[in-house]
């Protein structure tokens, strides 16, 4: 695996700004594992994250164009400025800075920026004091150290990956920025230099392909306005023979026309068709491999099973007829009796009360047979029964998907071959009508009206070669792009087991069930892209809408940070930050024990942990702060209720505020 930095911060010096009126100056250090801001809204724990990420990366920018050409424009500059406190002196606003000190694997990096102005305005690296403080000089010390070939890659990073912002924007279910994430951190550098070229070049030939298809379209529109005007003409006006030849000839190029877009048309139709096929293919076979696991972990069961009744009946029903045994083990096992074929639950339920009272299944008397029927035994039976019956509910409900998705599969089908059957036909009659133009074509003068015909023609076959041109050279990119693909997909199958393995040792602490990775494709604009999807208890989460919204945030929590714990166990040296403003309101009180344990589990993997809560009547803080002393707190909490300034209803309720903090430690201390 390749050796990538991410950023392990130190500590953030906030200077001069009065945002945080009660005290404008201050400095937080990250502490190893847990590192919490509190407060109440409005009172910057957003902005003091946000702090962090301008220091890191600067503002968001828009870039366009290349080399001389490029224009960068860069967006809510003004967020920090707009937010300083207008009533103190413009000199000390003006001050204001933020400095950050961080270390990408063993350098040391500090840098200050000015909350004012869009400006870098210290840099130091190790002991050395950078003089040129230009972005283009700070982003190439950052690819240079963290191994990350481009600057825009590790601000994608940080934003997207090391920060779960108010947002709520999820990694997990996003295919694109999930597959651009684990590329940066997996691929080596040379593929994923290779891969970025090639997707590169795959979006500037679509795009030119996709301009030369307008301008060819708008030709095509100019040369219909053109022989529309004609036709209203020789509406109005008495024709001789030779018109009605020339109008003819109009008649046939005008077909042409439309017999081209209607071939552009059900070409587009079959490759959309193709994609959806491929899809649900893919689909059945994934759960056709899934259907497999199924109906192995019943044969498991029903082996379980065997053993059980085999010892259950070996001890007791000895001395009864041999058909007894038969009888009593389908009503047990499937709830069917052999003798009138009525088959329910509700017969089963009846049977395992039977077995349990020791009672006939024919007359209900009381069975006279020596010794105690194990009740345990009867317990065992009856829950791997009740198992049986949920892997087969599964195994039914898996094969009407995979049943469902073939019919669909057959339909797309049996539309293309509609598709195909006309794409022969307009291709046929295209053919026929350009050798009648090429034969008029040889014989006729061209005139006035012709030849401007002509050149519109000419205009159109131009922008149709052009298309043809960057849309063949997309193809035959897309063709080496393909292999760098699969070079990527075998990347993130072969680590699947040991990132499912890191998943589920903080997903299953937070939902309760086992959980694991898969490998999932999904074809967009013709090309395969492969992702992770989480599997919950066996079941396949394709999307956002198959969890809960608590289940949907902190399962993609635990993917980030899975990956980042197995970044560290595998990369010397690794060591960085998970930036999180927790959503305690999705929480109830079981989930935010859970949610703190993730945390913890987290913090112990060599790696920071911070976010963000507000004070309130939630547990959560009390709950993850239990096992440190107060002293420790002390420098893992930022409160900023003691630093910014506080509203009129914050200031009026202050007592319960300072309660809430007090409880912190406090209540804390009398458990202990």
């Amino acid at each position: 695996m390749k050796s990538i930095y991410l950023p392990k911060l130190i500590n953030i010096s906030i200077l001069n700004y009065t945002f945080y009126e009660q005290q404008p100056n201050f400095k937080f250090d990250f502490k190893d594992g847990i590192s919490a801001i509190i407060g109440a809204n409005g009172v910057g724990k957003t902005t003091f994250i946000n702090m962090i990420i301008y220091c890191l990366v600067g503002y968001k920018r828009d870039i366009k164009g290349k080399g001389n050409n490029k224009k960068i424009t860069y967006r809510n500059i003004d967020y920090f400025k707009n937010r300083i406190n207008t009533n103190c002196e413009v000199e000390f606003n003006d001050k204001a800075t933020a400095i950050l000190i961080f270390e990408l694997d063993n350098t040391r990096i500090e840098v200050a920026r000015s909350l004012i102005e869009n400006e870098i305005t210290y840099l130091k690296v190790n002991d050395e004091i950078i003089k040129d403080i230009s972005f283009e000089v700070y982003e190439n010390i950052i690819c240079k150290f963290s191994n990350i070939p481009y600057f825009k890659d590790f601000e994608l990073i940080v934003r997207e990956f090391l920060l779960f912002d108010e947002s709520r924007e999820n990694v997990s279910w996003k295919v694109d920025t999930q597959g651009e994430i684990l590329r940066i951190l997996l691929l080596d550098n040379d593929l994923y230099t290779k891969y970025s070229e090639l997707q590169e070049n795959i979006t500037i030939y679509d795009s030119k392909g996709r301009h030369a298809s307008e301008n060819q379209r708008m030709a095509e529109a100019s040369y219909e306005d053109l022989i529309k005007e004609k036709e209203k003409i020789l509406k109005k006006n008495d024709t001789n023979e030779d018109d009605k030849e020339n109008n003819s000839t109009e008649k046939l190029i005008d077909n042409k026309v439309i017999l081209t877009k209607n071939i552009d048309e059900l070409k587009e139709n079959i490759d959309i068709n193709n994609k959806i096929i491929s899809e649900l293919a893919d689909k059945n076979s994934y759960l056709s491999s899934d259907k497999e696991t199924v109906k192995i972990s019943l044969e498991q069961i029903d082996e379980t099973l065997e053993k059980l009744e085999s010892k259950l009946y070996s001890s007791h029903y000895d001395l009864l007829p041999d058909y007894y045994y038969t009888i009593e083990h389908s009503l047990s096992k499937n709830g069917e009796c052999l003798i009138c074929g009525a088959k329910s639950k509700k017969l089963k339920e009846i049977n395992d009360l039977r077995i349990k009272n020791n009672r006939c299944l024919i007359c209900s008397s009381e069975l006279k047979i020596e010794g105690e029927i194990d009740a345990n035994l009867i317990d065992k039976i009856n829950q791997c029964n009740n198992e049986r019956q949920l892997k087969i509910n599964k195994l039914e409900n898996i094969e009407k998907e995979i049943s469902s998705n073939y019919s669909e599969i057959n339909k797309y089908k049996n539309e293309n071959e509609s598709y195909l059957k006309k794409l022969d036909f307009n291709k046929n009659e295209l053919i026929s009508i350009k050798n009648e133009l090429s034969k008029r074509n040889a014989d006729e003068e061209p005139d006035t009206y012709t030849a401007i015909l002509h050149a519109k023609r000419e205009l159109i076959d131009k922008w149709k070669n052009k298309k043809e041109h960057f849309y063949n050279l997309r193809t035959e990119t897309e063709k080496e792009f393909k292999k760098y693909i699969n070079e990527f997909k075998t990347t993130i199958e072969n680590l699947n087991n040991s990132l499912s393995s890191y998943f589920n040792k903080y997903a299953q602490t937070f939902i309760g069930w086992d959980c694991e990775l898969t490998v999932q494709k999904k074809v967009i604009k013709k090309l395969p892209h492969y992702y992770y999807l989480p599997l919950v208890d066996e079941s396949l989460r394709q999307n956002p809408d198959a969890v809960s919204e608590s289940q949907r945030f902190f399962l993609d929590q635990a993917f980030r940070m899975a990956i980042i714990n197995f970044m560290q166990d595998n990369i010397d040296n690794f060591s960085t930050f998970f930036i999180t403003e927790t959503p305690e309101g999705s929480l109830d009180l079981i989930y935010e024990a859970q949610v703190a344990n993730m945390f913890l589990k987290f913090a112990k993997t060599n790696n920071n942990i911070i976010f963000t809560s507000n004070l309130n009547s939630s547990s959560f803080l009390n709950k993850l702060f239990y096992e440190f002393s107060n002293e420790d707190m002390d420098e893992r909490i930022l409160n900023l209720l003691e630093k910014s300034r506080m509203s009129e209803l914050q200031r009026k309720n202050k007592i319960q505020l300072d309660l809430l903090v007090e409880k912190l430690y406090g209540g804390k201390a009398s458990e202990e």
